[in-house]
């Protein structure tokens, strides 16, 4: 994973998008840092290459909409290390105590995520941005 810097484009999108997600919770001045997973191991590079290729299929298939959505993922720092290491490889229960049933939690991204990340020693909350596919029928 490398930092993005202020003054580097995707920063200011990423940085962006998460203040109007989040509304009046979160302040621009309170994002403290972004990093980008650079997807430089070899596993890293197959989860890429397999989400490209599924993303194609599913494009073929309905038409072309591959349905891709951007998605938050709020937890504490030590999980969301471990996500972007191996990626979404276990299920957990949301930390915030509120269970549907036992799953990954994905919010939209015009959602507020922000209840389901867990403070760490400073008071900070990190997330996780996230491309994925939306399952649904196409004919």
């Amino acid at each position: 994973m490398r930092k993005l810097e202020e003054n580097d484009k995707e920063h200011g999108l990423i940085k962006s998008g998460f203040v109007t997600c989040m509304g009046p919770l979160t302040k621009e001045d309170e994002v403290v840092a972004i990093h980008k997973n650079s997807c430089s191991t070899i596993f890293g590079k197959a989860r890429l290459e397999a989400f490209r290729i599924f993303s194609e299929a599913v494009r073929e298939k309905c038409n072309g909409n591959a349905n891709i959505k951007y998605a938050w993922f709020g937890s504490s720092k030590e999980e969301i290390g471990r996500i972007i290491s191996h990626g979404f490889s276990r299920t957990t229960e949301p930390k915030s105590g509120e269970c549907f049933s036992i799953g990954v939690y994905l919010y939209p991204a015009n959602f507020d995520g922000l209840l389901s990340a867990v403070e760490d020693e400073n008071g900070s909350q990190t997330f996780y941005w996230r491309t994925s596919h939306v399952l649904r029928s196409c004919t």
